[in-house]
């Protein structure tokens, strides 16, 4: 399609090359795809309307796997070289796409993964109900918080819905992590990061910063 419309650009040369990088990419995925252990792709980029705390949402989950046993596993493909899930357990769940697909699904869920399909970083990103579902996910850790797996998810539904919640009502307040500094064209502008002494416990004076909102 981009060949079509700026064939200046897209020459024969450049495609030829551009096929054989996509075909060591999808060799490098494939063999990733062969460790797993059994299961079938159900959906791909199937779009679903959900509602969700009164919120009408259109989504289109790249991908949904099923299990023998009947439970699913949500893919999200990324191709950039700092793809992850984030924190999905914190107050604010950083990366929320995934967790709302899990939550919007309506069928048992056993994993919730991003696919890294980028040359030489090629995994998974993510967590499962237990060890061994995906080959290289580790199982979710419980923490003091969240129990268990039923936790986890409990938890992505009443965060999603409290943002949802929070869309509904009009609310914008700005509640960026710093990791959002990273990608931030105007840092002068900005106060986010604001330099404060840190004292460790011995006394000493060390550098830091911290999180500030105005």
């Amino acid at each position: 399609e981009a060949a079509a419309q700026r064939p200046d650009l897209f020459g024969p040369r450049l495609l030829a090359l551009e096929q054989t990088r996509l075909c060591a990419l999808l060799d490098e995925w494939l063999t990733l795809e062969r460790g797993r252990a059994p299961f079938a792709v159900e959906r791909r980029e199937s779009r679903q309307d959900v509602e969700l705390a009164g919120l009408q949402l259109r989504i289109r989950a790249d991908r949904v796997d099923c299990l023998p046993d009947g439970r699913q596993v949500i893919i999200d493909y990324k191709t950039g070289a700092r793809a992850g899930s984030g924190d999905w357990t914190g107050e604010r769940l950083t990366e929320p796409q995934v967790p709302l697909y899990a939550v919007a699904t309506g069928a048992p869920v056993a994993a919730a993964l991003i696919g890294r399909v980028r040359a030489g970083a090629v995994g998974w990103a993510g967590t499962a109900a237990e060890a061994d579902l995906v080959s290289g996910v580790p199982p979710f850790e419980p923490t003091e918080a969240l129990a268990d797996w039923p936790a986890l998810l409990a938890h992505w539904r009443d965060r999603l819905e409290a943002l949802a919640g929070e869309i509904r009502a009009g609310r914008a307040s700005a509640t960026p992590g710093l990791a959002a500094c990273e990608y931030c064209a105007f840092p002068a502008l900005c106060r986010r990061r604001q330099p404060e002494e840190e004292v460790d416990r011995d006394g000493r004076v060390l550098g830091g910063h911290r999180a500030v909102v105005r």
